[in-house]
């Protein structure tokens, strides 16, 4: 099973979490955009978790809504978590 790790506060964060993985920067999926992730292996989502990192499971309809904000040039990656958190106010 694959699992994504996403950074909530931006590339930086995303990527300096994933080298205490021994994740490579270069391994970045989608970088710079509101999906950027790391794709993790069980063995690693579960040291991912051991260091703090929290599971957040995003609804279908939350997901639909960023996606359409990002591709009218609404929103940018950066503005994810502070839509997301409109969003789940509203749902």
């Amino acid at each position: 099973m694959w699992s994504g790790l996403e950074g909530a506060a931006g590339t930086d964060e995303l990527v300096a979490f994933a080298k205490k993985l021994g994740l490579k920067p270069e391994w970045i999926q989608r970088a710079g955009k509101p999906s950027e992730h790391f794709d993790l292996v069980a063995s690693k989502r579960d040291k991912a978790l051991r260091l703090g990192a929290t599971v957040r499971r995003r609804n279908a309809k939350l997901t639909r809504k960023i996606n359409d904000l990002v591709a009218k040039g609404m929103a940018r990656g950066d503005d994810v978590a502070k839509i997301e958190a409109e969003m789940r106010a509203t749902l």
